[in-house]
């Protein structure tokens, strides 16, 4: 998943927010947070693209499916930050049109390998990036990073309206189970950073 700013890359498969969409080869990543009084320019937009080529869309809220029952051909992924953790949440996303779903970000390596054992669609995993932990639409002092209690270290971004909380360290999913698919996120990080939290490893983060 790239930003508005970053090019393609050769022979990698491209994300973008739906408002920096480049292409219609592109896959379209909606927004999470859609209030009702946006729910109609946001179906408007989506029809906008689709008229234009688009075909891919990364669901990343649950009443997202709503917005494709009267378009066809589309492919349908879920993504962060919706939270796909069992087999259960696969099989509605199934029902719903997906045709592929991202693994929950805080899964531990065993919920992992039991949620590819007993998932009805291919599985993709979030592999690399700074992913958002919290969005409000309190006007936060968006210049200063917060720490917590253990002395981790947030940063806060304004945009469009919300305030975003995303952690200093970039998250790193490990060893890549061989034949799954991934996502490397690199709206808010650069490839190779340092240093790289694995919270989610051995659930370490619990």
């Amino acid at each position: 998943i790239l930003s508005g700013r970053e090019k393609s890359i050769p022979g990698k498969n491209i994300a973008r927010e739906l408002r920096f969409i480049q292409s219609s080869d592109e896959e379209v990543v909606l927004p999470p947070f859609v209030p009702e009084t946006e729910l109609l320019r946001l179906k408007n937009e989506i029809g906008t693209l689709y008229r234009k080529g688009s075909r891919v869309f990364r669901i990343t809220s649950w009443f997202q499916f709503m917005l494709f029952k009267d378009l066809k051909d589309v492919i349908l992924k879920t993504s962060f930050p919706l939270p796909v953790c069992n087999s259960f949440g696969v099989l509605f996303c199934k029902e719903s049109g997906a045709a592929g779903v991202q693994a929950w970000i805080e899964l531990g390596e065993g919920d992992f390998e039991e949620l590819r054992k007993h998932s009805v669609l291919p599985l993709e995993l979030y592999a690399y990036g700074r992913p958002c932990i919290f969005t409000t639409r309190a006007k936060l002092l968006s210049w200063r990073n917060i720490a917590d209690v253990r002395d981790h270290r947030f940063e806060l971004k304004r945009d469009g309206g919300l305030t975003h909380v995303y952690p200093e360290e970039v998250f790193s999913a490990g060893e890549i189970p061989d034949g799954v698919p991934y996502c490397y996120d690199l709206r808010h990080a650069g490839m190779g950073e340092e240093p790289v939290s694995t919270f989610n490893t051995f659930r370490e983060w619990a």
